[in-house]
């Protein structure tokens, strides 16, 4: 449902009370113009949180606070156009709300390879969007096998293995795999960003109902009782500001908007550091000593990471972890 995508965003409301921070599902989630009764279970909350979710959808459809800015104006602006922004537009826009998206990076650029793996709930999502075809259609072959291997190098001894089918084989009756018996329609997908990110912004592009702005950089917000001011920089012309109900902030890990809003992080801030490495070597294939893997871990006295077999042939996505040595000598460096 939408109240469960929304709350892993953070948003500024157009209430007359201070932004609301919203938080991931596990963490604390403050309420929408309404009071929780105190002590109430889960499923009183679910209701609650739906009935939120309603009054939220009516008021973006009839235009609720929404003002003429100088430029745009929309019910919902959301700042950053990555796999999260573009899947919250596509949601609203299913649901008849009009979305602007204000993206930093300039149009055409190829998109990252940072993402390798499709949740089963994302996947749910994009059932319901009607694009989970060609999502599911996309990445690695369909033959390919989507195992995890642990070896003491890719081209040394292999020292377990998950064994996960391809994905034309994923709903054959009598498999039996590590994610087999979940109870979705949607299985988890193995697929890197560079393949999923397109289709995302080909169906955002054809939406009538969402406009995107590339080269649009957020440089401050200021909120009233009737709505959100969005003050931007076009990388291009000249500074514009944008008018509109609710903001979302899908500008990633380094949110200014989030820090703006003083939503912080939970947790440990840091849990361990690597170097990531896209390339392509068409040989690979013939050096290493197993059969084939979606995932590559290596283990050994020397060295630990992970090798992503990205299109099955000759694109692969390293992620090798920095010892404490080299930390050392990176944060001398930063200072």
């Amino acid at each position: 449902m939408l109240v469960s995508l929304l709350r892993r965003f953070q948003i500024a409301l157009s209430d007359r009370k201070p932004a609301y921070k919203f938080m991931c599902e596990s963490g604390p989630t403050e309420n929408i113009g309404m009071d929780r009764p105190f002590g109430c279970g889960r499923a009183d909350v679910h209701i609650i949180d739906r009935l939120q979710s309603l009054m939220w959808l009516h008021r973006c459809r009839m235009g609720g606070g929404v003002l003429a800015g100088k430029d745009r104006a929309a019910s919902v602006i959301i700042a950053g156009a990555g796999p999260v922004g573009m899947t919250l537009a596509l949601d609203l826009a299913s649901r008849g709300v009009k979305v602007l998206m204000l993206e930093r990076e300039a149009e055409g650029r190829p998109p990252q390879q940072r993402c390798n793996h499709i949740s089963a709930r994302t996947m749910e999502i994009f059932r319901r969007l009607g694009i989970v075809s060609e999502v599911r259609n996309a990445g690695l072959p369909g033959d390919y096998p989507q195992d995890v291997a642990y070896f003491t190098a890719l081209n040394g001894h292999e020292l377990a293995r998950l064994p996960i089918p391809p994905r034309d084989r994923r709903h054959d009756a009598g498999d039996c795999y590590i994610d087999s018996n979940w109870p979705t329609p949607e299985r988890a997908h193995r697929c890197n960003q560079a393949y999923f990110e397109p289709i995302l912004q080909r169906h955002v592009l054809a939406s009538p109902r969402i406009e995107l702005l590339n080269g649009v950089e957020v440089e401050g917000i200021s909120q009233d009782a009737n709505g959100v001011t969005v003050a931007c920089r076009d990388l291009a012309t000249d500074p514009k500001s944008f008018r509109c109900a609710y903001l979302v902030a899908c500008d990633g890990g380094k949110s200014a908007l989030r820090e703006a809003l003083g939503i912080q992080f939970e947790g440990d801030a840091e849990i361990a550091r690597s170097r990531s490495v896209f390339f392509r070597a068409p040989g690979l294939f013939e050096l290493m000593a197993n059969a084939p893997a979606w995932l590559n871990m290596v283990i050994n006295p020397r060295i630990a990471g992970s090798t992503f077999a990205i299109d099955g042939k000759e694109l692969w996505l390293s992620q090798i972890a920095r010892t404490p040595r080299e930390i050392g000598r990176a944060s001398c460096r930063e200072r």
